[in-house]
């Protein structure tokens, strides 16, 4: 006899929203630490974007975490409106001096982000804090 405990699973459909969701805040706080390099917010906002998404519950239907294709496209549903968000970051921070930035940066950066998060999600189904916070250092030479 097997016991199989889904509990702590959900449907695809579920995860799909949860997660495209949390993704254009996570663009969102990625633009604020690529436009205020020297900002002291800094911290506060690595920290967010851990918060906004850092595990994947596994799928209900096997039991078994999303797969990345699938995480990654849930990630970039957002990625088509990055002149919307950056506009949007600069109007929320309207106090502080942005940095000028070439919007392909700023999409270089949000992809390498997104895809590195879909394969940490999939092969582990969380991250850490600090490995957050030391991808988007990285990512941002921050």
């Amino acid at each position: 006899m097997y016991i199989y405990i889904r509990s702590m699973s959900e449907a695809q459909s579920k995860i799909y929203d949860k997660i495209t969701a949390q993704s254009r805040e996570i663009v969102k706080h990625i633009i604020k630490l690529i436009l205020y390099p020297g900002c002291s917010y800094i911290d506060h906002w690595q920290h967010e974007i851990y918060s906004f998404l850092n595990y994947v519950p596994k799928l209900k239907s096997n039991n078994k975490l999303p797969k990345e294709k699938f995480i990654s496209k849930c990630l970039k549903v957002n990625n088509d409106c990055l002149d919307n968000c950056i506009w949007q970051v600069m109007d929320e921070e309207y106090e502080l001096d942005a940095a000028s930035v070439d919007i392909q940066l700023i999409e270089e950066v949000v992809n390498n982000y997104q895809n590195w998060l879909a394969h940490e999600l999939a092969t582990k189904g969380a991250v850490a804090p600090r490995q957050v916070k030391a991808k988007l250092s990285e990512l941002t030479c921050s």
